[in-house]
């Protein structure tokens, strides 16, 4: 991929093209194209602070310019399109389905400049996955910021294990901590601290360094670290140490420590003192176990993050195997345990496993996956060694494979993200019906609220982009949250829409397996009812 971006504007339009098909067949038609589009055109608008020119609208300037997008287009062509139609970039590309999955090829052409600014080449197993990861690829210069949660400032500490256990993973640790620095640092009212604080027998927390809004500084010090050393648990306690009683935590800031860990730490000795001095400074330690770690090796970080009220999540990872066949298996592995699928890769990107970890025996695995089982072999170790260990423990030949996968960047993300916003606060709740079926939904602010009012007085449907979570306290055992209400029906695909009848029937994969996460769909709705939470004002503001 090449990005060459500068001078962006602060508020700019982008229209995505109708993708050029390549080899369509009765099973991946013309109209995929069009349809991959809308769904760019959505994964955008969330995403991103770009506006998005409607698809409707993209259709007609193409009649309008005769440019047809299965045909050849030029730059020229692309200029004309834009300034005709005050258009800042168009993206174009090519999308191809392969025997497993999807290619597509895409340009970033930018008007005023008449030229490409980034060209991107993504596979993924899903239409949903390809779409996220090409708005990622394509524009990162215009990824949407946290919504300010009402505390202006947010002090990140990255507590990171850095012996040789973690050289598997060490890329991606660094993907997921420079794209959620850049996410806080620079947005306007946000005054973000990233501190990293390395630990094993070759680094103290003496190496550790912070960086005050600067991306520049975060990126030159994560350069200096290099995984080396083993584990060492006198360093592991004086870097925890260092983190939460001498690292200074401003009170006007959310507080995060998040502890990256590939090494088992005995549980005998545990320094319960720190848990609570950071419960006690409300700073929340989320903690992240690597592959070489279990339920039973790991309780260690699972008790950091009960007493602190964080949270413990284990990564994932996926490995595409072929055999003597060409067939392909796709493999995956968390908290030691691995699993396999021979009809397509699953939605793992969440996780594997739906497990509460002091009960790890009531794990609930993702639907659509088989478990391989070590039956006491010892040959399940970890996920670095799947080609080898793979045969040893199933039946099959292994002939070749692709590179492993973690979803370690989006487990970094949604720990610092849900953390960041847990003193959100909703605006309301508004009762909505798609006309079989009514759901109450939070209203996530005060736009959203002035919009459903709109709605209701006027008493016609709209499209809505919904999200759902389970919640044992709803009537129905889930709720609902939209997201989305700037889009008109014609920029949503056709496998975006659904009804909350159907997302009651197949929970799960309306959880998880859409696009985004959480996934996010679109219902037509009408609004029935609004309760709007009047807002507390401190008396001494009055």
């Amino acid at each position: 991929m090449l990005i060459v971006l500068a001078g962006t504007a602060a508020h700019a339009d982008v229209a995505v093209l109708p993708y050029r098909v390549k080899n369509p067949s009765d099973s991946f038609e013309m109209n995929t194209g069009v349809e991959y589009a809308k769904l760019l055109t959505v994964a955008v608008s969330l995403k991103s602070t770009l506006t998005v020119f409607p698809q409707r609208d993209v259709s007609t300037a193409l009649k309008t310019f005769k440019i047809d997008t299965q045909k050849l287009i030029t730059a020229e062509d692309l200029v004309l399109l834009g300034e005709g139609k005050f258009i800042d970039y168009i993206l174009a590309g090519t999308i191809t389905k392969l025997d497993r999955g999807y290619v597509s090829e895409s340009v970033l052409f930018s008007v005023r400049e008449k030229r490409v600014l980034a060209k991107t080449k993504i596979n993924a197993d899903t239409l949903f996955e390809l779409a996220e990861r090409e708005v990622r690829e394509s524009f990162p210069q215009f990824a949407k910021k946290q919504k300010d949660t009402g505390k202006k400032n947010l002090d990140i500490v990255f507590m990171i294990d850095m012996s040789y256990g973690i050289n598997n993973e060490w890329e991606q640790i660094q993907e997921g901590i420079i794209d959620i620095s850049r996410n806080y640092m620079g947005t306007e009212g946000i005054d973000s601290r990233v501190y990293i604080v390395p630990y094993s027998d070759r680094y103290t927390f003496d190496k550790s360094f912070v960086a005050v809004n600067s991306m520049k500084t975060l990126t030159d010090g994560l350069g200096k670290l290099k995984p080396v050393g083993a584990f060492k648990k006198d360093s592991f306690e004086k870097a925890l140490r260092y983190a939460v009683q001498s690292i200074i935590w401003r009170h006007d800031a959310g507080h995060i420590l998040v502890i990256i860990n590939n090494s088992p730490i005995p549980l005998a000795g545990f320094p319960e003192r720190y848990a609570l001095v950071a419960r006690k400074k409300k700073i929340l330690i989320n903690s992240l176990s690597l592959g070489k770690l279990k339920y039973d090796t790991s309780e260690f970080q699972d008790q950091l993050a009960h007493i602190s009220g964080g949270r413990h999540e284990y990564a994932a990872y996926h490995q595409r195997l072929f055999d003597k066949d060409g067939k392909s298996i796709d493999v995956y592995f968390e908290a030691g345990r691995l699993f396999y699928s021979l009809y397509g890769a699953v939605n793992w990107h969440d996780g594997i496993l739906t497990v509460n970890p002091y009960q790890p025996g009531m794990a609930r695995v993702r639907g659509g996956l088989d478990e391989i089982y070590d039956n006491g072999s010892g040959k399940l170790k970890n996920p670095y060694t799947i080609p080898e260990m793979y045969p040893l423990l199933a039946d099959g030949h292994i002939v070749s494979h692709q590179k492993l996968e973690t979803n370690i960047p989006r487990l970094l993300r949604k720990m610092i993200t849900v953390s960041a916003g847990e003193d959100m606060k909703t605006a309301g709740r508004v009762l909505l019906s798609d006309g079989t079926l009514s759901l109450w939904a939070d209203i996530p602010d005060a736009a959203f609220l002035e919009f459903y009012r709109q709605r209701m007085q006027s008493g016609i449907y709209s499209t809505l982009g919904v999200s759902m979570h389970s919640d044992s306290a709803s009537p129905y055992g889930i709720s609902v949250v939209a997201v989305e209400n700037r889009l008109n029906s014609d920029d949503v695909p056709k496998i975006l829409k659904t009804g909350f009848s159907e997302m009651m029937k197949d929970r799960e994969y309306h959880m998880y397996k859409g696009l985004l996460s959480p996934s996010v769909w679109f219902v037509t709705v009408r609004v029935l009812q609004i309760k709007a939470y009047q807002q507390r004002r401190d008396i001494r503001d009055e």
